[in-house]
């Protein structure tokens, strides 16, 4: 605990899984703040957009808001900027 993974490396984490040949991303958002999480997810898809690669781009994102944070996830903007969510 306490490693920041890509926290504030998306474009160089995005270039990484592009180089790689990733197919298939799953980001997920333990411990990470509301507000984050409503910012970081788009941040991420959209470097991973930019790369020209395409990616399935798995976001964790509305599980954290509904049963972390206790909020109603925004599914319009989750599904704009993600491809499978849970």
């Amino acid at each position: 605990m306490g490693y920041p993974g890509s926290r504030e490396h998306f474009k160089t984490d995005a270039k990484m899984f592009a180089e790689w040949e990733v197919d298939y991303l799953k980001v997920d958002g333990c411990f990470v703040e509301e507000d984050y999480l409503n910012t970081a997810y788009i941040k991420l898809g959209a470097h991973l957009n930019a790369t020209g690669r395409p990616m399935v781009y798995s976001c964790s994102w509305p599980y954290y808001i509904e049963f972390i944070h206790h909020k109603q996830p925004d599914y319009q903007s989750v599904s704009k900027y993600c491809n499978v969510w849970r």
